[in-house]
This record gives structure tokens, sequence and C-alpha cells, in this order.
């Protein structure tokens, strides 16, 4: 017997734009002294590298930035125990 299943194949793509050259925010700071090194090292890797960033599923596309976007996301959605 041959059982036969639909397989259905969505395109996944991520695209790095340029770099920004104009910053629009200042950068990150932790005057309360509450961020851990990797939760600062975070936001100053995305701070500093910032760029429009494309990620595409099937056919939708959604178009957001390394700060503060991508930033707020890893703070987000990190398990506490990594930082």
């Amino acid at each position: 017997m041959i059982i036969k299943r639909d397989i259905h194949l969505h395109k996944f793509q991520i695209r790095w734009g340029e770099p920004l050259l104009e910053k629009f925010a200042a950068p990150p700071e932790d005057v309360l002294g509450e961020l851990s090194h990797f939760e600062m090292g975070i936001r100053s890797f995305c701070y500093g590298c910032d760029r429009p960033i494309s990620i595409e599923i099937g056919k939708e596309e959604i178009k957001v930035f390394l700060d503060p976007d991508i930033s707020m996301l890893l703070e987000e959605d990190l398990p506490k125990n990594w930082v």
C-alpha cells in the first residue's frame, strides 16, 4: 500500500540590509546597573550593527531593524537562566 501525503514547501528567507549610518536613538545604557553583561551585550551589538532585516515566510514578508525590534524580541524571549 502506498500512502501519499501532501507536502507544502514554504519559502523561508532572511535578508540583512546594508548597515544604517544614521542612528535614530541614543546608545544603550544601564543607569541602574540591572542588566547582565549578556543583556547589555545584545543591546550594544544590535545598536552598533543596526540594519534593516527582511524576513520572508511563504508569501508574507516583514521588515524590522536590529535596534530596537530584534533587540527587544531577544530580551523578551530569552530564557531567564541564560542571562
